[in-house]
């Protein structure tokens, strides 16, 4: 797992989040920050001292956020020239990474843009799972969401993000559905023939999501529905993951319940 950092707060958040990620033992996890790849001579040299002493403490950070979960992974540092994106996907690449953790900035309109996030960059411009942290991480991941529309991406979303998950953790899976024409179409149906229209598109969407969590490496076995907003409650049949491998080589805990979620995208107008 490659840690990208630049000693900001959100850097600190990426940090925080890896150190709550379940990791394999043995695994390995490199704490990245690229510096220019020009500097002037005078203040080079200090520069890499200065930046050395504080990944370092990254870290060191690090190492004690996962001792303190029992992992066995080993942390080492790294210091990247060039431009940021190009030498995070370069270093990634070159350490064999399985995950790159990073923070997100605040939003700057004007300069994204055109330009784009480093974060959004290195998701666009490379081919590895990239965690992005917008906030401080209290603990583990407990009930992560994934939004899917049955294709080959979202299966593979669905199969990575149980790897970041620990024992006792709940996924759900939700998929949002149209209606075409809905509102057009009501004025001139009854209320028998309304009601017909709009369950024929959402027993389509659950064939498809069924489908999809059939295909999907989480289990089937049915376990007892919780509460969840309203507007995800239209299909929630829940099942039991099973075992498989995370970021370098993580293990999926038996005990992760999955959850399959409909809801219907919500439009402007009456809704009858």
């Amino acid at each position: 797992m490659l840690v990208a950092t630049d000693f900001s707060e959100a850097s600190t958040h990426a940090v925080g989040r890896a150190g709550h990620l379940p990791l394999a033992d043995g695994a390995k996890v490199l704490v990245t920050h690229v510096l220019p790849s020009r500097m002037p001579a005078e203040v080079g040299s200090r520069a890499l001292q200065a930046t050395a002493r504080e990944l370092e403490r990254v870290a060191e950070r690090l190492r004690n956020m996962l001792r303190a979960e029992g992992s066995s992974a080993t942390v080492d540092t790294h210091i990247a020239r060039g431009k940021p994106v190009e030498a995070i996907l370069r270093r990634a690449r070159a350490f064999g990474a399985e995950l790159i953790v990073l923070g997100r900035h605040g939003d700057k309109p004007l300069r994204n843009m055109f330009l784009g996030s480093t974060a959004e960059n290195v998701i666009r411009g490379g081919d590895l799972p990239v965690l992005i942290a917008n906030r401080r991480a209290p603990g583990p991941y407990l009930r992560p969401v994934v939004a899917v529309d049955a294709d080959e991406t979202s299966k593979r979303a669905a199969s990575f993000v149980p790897t970041l998950m620990t024992p006792g953790s709940e996924l759900t899976l939700v998929h949002a559905y149209d209606v075409p024409l809905e509102y057009a179409v009501f004025p001139g149906l009854t209320a028998k023939e309304y009601k017909h229209y709009r369950q024929t598109f959402k027993a389509t969407a659950e064939r498809k999501l069924k489908a999809f969590a059939a295909g999907a490496r989480c289990g089937r076995h049915p376990v007892p529905p919780g509460d969840g907003e309203r507007r995800l409650t239209l299909h929630r049949p829940r099942v039991r993951g099973r075992p498989g491998r995370g970021p370098a080589g993580a293990g999926h805990p038996g005990a992760l319940r999955c959850g399959v979620r409909v809801a219907r995208q919500r439009r402007d107008g009456p809704h009858p």
